[in-house]
């Protein structure tokens, strides 16, 4: 992984394709990544991000519900723990006590992890000169929905056949909440359609 005060070292519009899965979330300085993905991507190009922004209402790591929305180390610790002592999330993986775990997350949480909400995503995206959308795929989040359900993967979902205007809106809404997202980034050059 490249530091984030150095640029990504390759040379400007090296690549058709970027892509991260779990990372944006991780990174301090939006801006300077999204202008970096700016340079190396064709002009033709795209950058596709997998992540978790802040509108999600299990933070990914700990597996426990809102916990990454406290910003400051006691108020994460608390909130890690008591949610932990009531038998939700991860700790029990980890090997450690629940103290301990509820001390580690917490320091993790305001270190090393960046929540955004979509709107200040997209507007770091465009003010590096980037086209941005979030992309949503029927299928991944049907998939994810069910998992999170215990039903397991389907083989088959007619999301794209049967779904209405309104319903569209509503079940991307809703599973944005649930998971992780997908950022679409292109060059304002670039033939793709990746308006909002």
């Amino acid at each position: 992984m490249v530091p984030e005060d150095r640029g990504i070292p390759f040379p400007d519009h090296s690549f058709d394709l970027v892509l991260s899965n779990q990372v944006l979330e991780h990174v301090r300085h939006l801006d300077s990544l999204f202008r970096e993905v700016r340079r190396v991507l064709a002009p033709d190009g795209v950058s596709v991000h997998v992540f978790p922004a802040r509108e999600v209402w299990i933070e990914p790591h700990v597996g426990l519900p809102l916990v990454h929305r406290f910003r400051d180390w006691e108020s994460a610790r608390v909130a890690i723990h008591r949610l932990s002592r009531l038998g939700l999330g991860r700790w029990r993986r980890h090997g450690r006590d629940r103290e301990a775990f509820a001390e580690w997350w917490a320091d993790f949480q305001i270190r090393f992890v960046h929540y955004r909400s979509a709107s200040e995503i997209l507007r770091h995206a465009r003010s590096c000169g980037l086209r941005a959308r979030f992309a949503h795929d029927g299928y991944a989040y049907r998939d994810r929905l069910g998992r999170l359900l215990g039903s397991g993967p389907s083989t088959s979902f007619p999301y794209r056949r049967r779904a209405s205007l309104l319903a569209r809106p509503l079940f991307h809404w809703l599973t944005r909440r649930l998971g992780p997202t997908t950022l679409v980034l292109s060059p304002p050059e670039s033939p793709l359609d990746a308006d909002v």
